[in-house]
């Protein structure tokens, strides 16, 4: 069973194919939906890149932490557990700092992500007040278009009396017409414009919120990998101090390798 972090990951997977799945964008919105996914793919690259270091570490660290055990155990003395603990000590730093790197480049993702998002908003934006525009436009010509055809009927009514304007009246009545068409033409083009604008904006919204999940995620690694360098700098300054006795030292090493696990679980 996938842990938090991989499932988080495939979470945001699946979101950014639905992303892609949208068809018929406006040029300028399919470019935010390319921009957009091809963050997605790197971030996910970088996530798992350093996770793929997690079970390397937790599998040498726990060896590790054995050693120094058994030389804290079978020796009154604890310089058998410093030559151990300088190389663990080296590589728990080695993958704090690749997990700080990945924490400060995801945050500066989640800012491309809103500012992609931004964009996204006031393109629909636009588009809803041209569609406001052109409802407008639609009103004013259908009230054309129902006085040609009033003033039509009229001199029609009029018989031989009429006929001088009968011909203008029709025309302008069709050519109100036509203008109406083509008015509620560009209407239903808009619309399907804008539901397709809007359904980018829900993807981006969830892409958002699956990458704010993959932070807290990440913040749940990272706390992990500090809390296991912070005891192993216990278990250091132990070794250092004569006055600390082995048992002391015993839990504070035995307490490390329970955090490994907690780091293991949380980066799975």
């Amino acid at each position: 069973m996938a842990g938090r972090l991989s499932q988080t990951l495939e979470n945001l997977n699946m979101s950014e194919q639905h992303l892609l799945a949208i068809p018929n964008l406006p040029s300028e919105v399919d470019d935010i939906k390319k921009e957009t996914s091809a963050l997605v793919k790197n971030t996910i690259a970088e996530v798992k890149q350093v996770q793929a270091l997690v079970p390397k570490f937790a599998e040498e660290a726990q060896t590790l932490l054995d050693r120094a055990l058994k030389a804290v155990e079978q020796s009154e003395s604890a310089s058998g557990a410093a030559v151990v603990l300088s190389d663990l000590d080296n590589q728990a730093k080695s993958l704090q700092d690749e997990v700080a790197k990945l924490s400060s480049k995801l945050r500066a993702n989640h800012e491309s992500f809103t500012a992609f998002s931004a964009r996204n908003a006031q393109i629909s934006a636009d588009l809803n007040r041209q569609k406001t525009e052109l409802a407008g436009k639609l009103e004013a010509a259908k009230n054309q278009k129902a006085a040609a055809q009033k003033k039509y009927y009229y001199l029609l009514a009029l018989g031989p009396f009429g006929l001088a304007g009968l011909a203008t009246a029709l025309g302008l009545y069709l050519d109100w017409s036509s203008k109406v068409n083509d008015i509620e033409a560009e209407q239903n083009r808009l619309h399907a414009k804008i539901v397709r604008i809007e359904s980018m904006e829900a993807a981006m919204n969830q892409l958002k919120s699956d990458v704010e999940v993959l932070s807290t995620s990440l913040l749940s690694v990272k706390n992990s990998v500090d809390m296991v360098c912070a005891d192993i700098q216990t278990i250091k300054d132990d070794i250092h101090n004569s006055d600390v006795p082995s048992s002391v030292l015993t839990v504070h090493i035995n307490a490390a390798k329970t955090q490994v696990d907690v780091l293991k679980m949380d980066a799975a």
